[in-house]
């Protein structure tokens, strides 16, 4: 289903190396659109220290669904 999606999701410039290239529309719809956070159980996103740094460092959070609730808990 997402990949019938990513065509229409927003773009941003990713001037960081992503592990796996299916993740980059991911990744730039998230910095399009500022969002908080990507959530995820992907070992890719949550594996890749480089990437998730970058992200960081532009107010986007890899998370897992496990942490979801905590964080919006503490919100």
């Amino acid at each position: 289903m997402f990949r019938l999606l990513a065509p229409a999701l927003p773009t941003a410039d990713v001037d960081v190396p992503i592990r796996d290239p299916d993740d980059a529309p991911i990744v730039a719809a998230a910095l399009a659109e500022a969002a908080d956070g990507i959530v995820t159980g992907d070992t890719d996103f949550l594996s890749d220290k480089a990437l998730r740094k970058w992200l960081n460092h532009r107010g986007v959070r890899i998370t897992t669904p496990v942490e979801l609730p905590a964080l919006l808990n503490a919100a």
